[in-house]
């Protein structure tokens, strides 16, 4: 109890902290939802931030919103319970671990227990996680694991003795918590692969034949199965999996090359926490091009190579608990640090896998304690740890109070960052501070190359934009130059923002009517191959753009375009239907409406309806048509 409360007033400063990066996107929908929109199951069931949809986390944060109106407090102090339960199950977890009678720390378990739940729930490396709210998918994900793993090491313990309990809580460890866990974020899913670790390391499949058929049999279902799919597919989908890193700083063979530094890095920032190189914004990681670029690569490949093989060899030796952290912390970034085209470093991917890191350190301490010859200075060292990282944590959390002191800190350290240099020039330019916002487009300027500054050229007129001040011309000049608009987020978040202030009218002072013929330039000259997800959003703002010019026939072909690229979006064709009548083209009109009822779902109400209305208004449009050719048709149908 005195650690929860402990870690609570730790964190508690931070809840004061306003939203981050992704939180508004993932966020949205639930705006939506509140104002009849979109129907709930869709804003929990529609997120795309992963192949399973997160549907588990979504509904936590529905029900936030609905029972705080949107407070942001109220999201980040959700967070901080989850982490406080989640440290109480690490406790609970490692004592149940460390019952086991070949481990030899029974009679300490507890105290064992207790140091591993501190040191993790301290670790200011979380900082990140706790505080930034769309995090949370990552702890739900951790959370249900750990008790998924909890139940199965309770399971596991009562198969000898009592194995209808045993079998029933290990299922419920797979039938319950498993769903639970890959439905909240998808690292879940490897909760069968950490329980095959548990049972290697401390049980062994020792236990009477019927009892290691079940659990052969449940690991087969759970864990050889999935994985034999796992594998199929991306050995078919080899060539696709390399084309999603078109759109990335680096190829597969860097990212692979990369994760190895990164794991040791993670490790070094959760033993030894350096808070200044800590935060969000990694985006400036330094990728590795080779075995030898840089030299820590081949060294960092050696490491994990070697562990691994250590654990193998001494899979049945005393020394084999020690060995099963650095494991458990590999396996539970089997999917995040592996093929997958994301970013090469964020801190949220160890609030699982540090288990295993703290789990180990504690075992090495205890073993330290007991046979050093020094030991009060051990048993000071051991305290002096989790009391440390407490202060660290606090330090970050203080950071974590505002928006500007998380960037201004990161700016610091990380003055490669270009989202920290966008990210400050958006709250400058928010806050009316035009000339700092004009600086820090200059530094995030200085690290792109120039087929990739066009986010960093249409960012310069929404400062302009939201300051009421004309663009210049050399800024103009610089856009119509570019050779085509680069496929980064940033700069498809940038223009959308820009189509959408100029429709609400608040860019008066600048020359839209240019900025719209230069983005429909620039688009007639887009590479194909561009991921279609991004593309539809580019077509999407530059047709907005040119209406606002009253440029419809070009207005018209993007939003074609973004129909054909993501039919199932809707808003182009939404969009275009009122056009084409406008322009008197009733048989395109009544393509599109017949496009868009292909494809409506009925989960965004707002589109069902405006589709509906569409749908009378054509009906009017036809009978009026029919009148205006037949002018005598109702006149001689109403005679006697």
């Amino acid at each position: 109890m005195a650690l929860l409360v402990a870690t609570a007033l730790v964190y508690w400063p931070g809840l004061a902290g306003g939203p981050m990066l992704d939180d508004f996107a993932n966020l949205k929908p639930l705006v939506a939802a509140e104002k009849g929109g979109l129907e709930w199951r869709q804003a929990i069931a529609g997120n795309h931030s992963g192949p399973l949809g997160r549907p588990v986390a979504m509904a936590t944060f529905a029900f936030n919103w609905v029972a705080s109106g949107g407070s942001v407090w109220d999201f980040k102090y959700t967070n901080l319970m989850l982490h406080l339960l989640t440290a109480l199950l690490i406790f609970w977890l490692t004592g149940r671990l460390l019952d086991e009678q070949a481990v030899s720390v029974r009679m300490h378990r507890w105290w064992v227990a207790l140091w591993v739940a501190a040191a993790w729930a301290f670790a200011p490396f979380f900082v990140s996680t706790v505080l930034y709210a769309i995090q949370r998918m990552a702890q739900l994900a951790a959370l249900f694991v750990m008790a998924g793993l909890l139940c199965y090491v309770i399971g596991r313990q009562n198969l000898d003795r009592r194995f209808l309990r045993g079998v029933l809580l290990i299922l419920t460890a797979f039938v319950v918590f498993w769903p639970l866990a890959a439905l909240s974020k998808e690292n879940g899913a490897l909760l069968p692969v950490l329980a095959l670790l548990v049972e290697i390391f401390f049980f062994g499949f020792a236990t009477d034949p019927p009892a290691r058929r079940f659990l052969i049999g449940v690991f087969v279902v759970t864990a050889a199965v999935p994985a034999v799919a796992a594998g199929a597919w991306l050995f078919s989908e080899a060539g696709s999996l390399a084309e999603t890193y078109r759109w990335r700083d680096f190829t597969l063979w860097e990212r692979l090359l990369s994760q190895p530094r990164a794991l040791f890095d993670y490790v070094r920032q959760l033993t030894l926490p350096h808070g200044a190189s800590m935060g969000v914004y990694h985006d400036d990681y330094p990728r590795s091009e080779g075995l030898l670029t840089p030299p820590t690569t081949l060294l960092a490949i050696i490491g994990w190579v070697s562990i691994l093989i250590v654990a193998w060899w001494k899979r049945r030796s005393r020394y084999k608990w020690f060995l099963f952290g650095p494991v458990f912390f590999l396996a539970a970034h089997a999917l995040e640090s592996s093929v997958f085209p994301l970013e090469l470093y964020f801190e949220h991917r160890n609030y699982l896998p540090a288990y295993g890191i703290f789990f180990s350190l504690a075992l090495a301490g205890w073993y330290a304690w007991r046979n050093l010859p020094l030991r009060s200075l051990v048993a000071v060292v051991l305290v002096a740890l989790p009391v440390g990282y407490a202060a660290a944590c606090y330090q970050r959390v203080q950071i974590w109070r505002t928006p500007e002191s998380i960037l201004l800190a990161s700016a610091e350290t990380h003055p490669r960052s270009l989202r920290v240099h966008v990210e400050l020039a958006s709250l400058y330019a928010d806050a009316g501070r035009l000339g700092q916002a004009l600086a820090s487009l200059e530094r995030a300027e200085a690290l792109v190359p120039e087929h990739r500054s066009s986010g960093i050229v249409l960012h310069r007129l929404l400062v302009h934009c939201l300051n009421g001040i004309p663009g210049p011309d050399r800024v103009y000049t610089r856009l119509e130059r570019l050779s085509a608009l680069d496929t980064g987020t940033y700069t498809v978040n940038i223009l959308l923002l820009l189509a959408e202030k100029v429709e609400a009218g608040q860019c008066r002072h600048l020359d839209t009517a240019r900025l719209a013929a230069a983005v429909h330039e620039l688009l007639q000259r887009e590479e194909e191959t561009r991921m279609p997800e991004w593309r539809w959003k580019l077509h999407f703002a530059a047709a907005r753009l040119l209406l606002h010019s009253d440029r419809r026939a070009e207005a018209l072909m993007h939003l074609d375009v973004a129909s054909q690229l993501y039919p199932e979006g809707l808003a182009a064709a939404l969009l275009a239907f009122p056009i084409r009548l406008q322009m008197g083209d009733i048989e395109g009109a009544r393509e599109t409406l017949a496009r868009l009822k292909v494809h409506d779902e009925g989960d965004v109400i707002a589109h069902s309806r405006r589709i509906a209305a569409y749908d009378r208004l054509l009906d009017k449009v036809d009978a009026a048509r029919r009148v205006t050719e037949n002018p005598g048709s109702t006149a001689s149908e109403s005679a006697p």
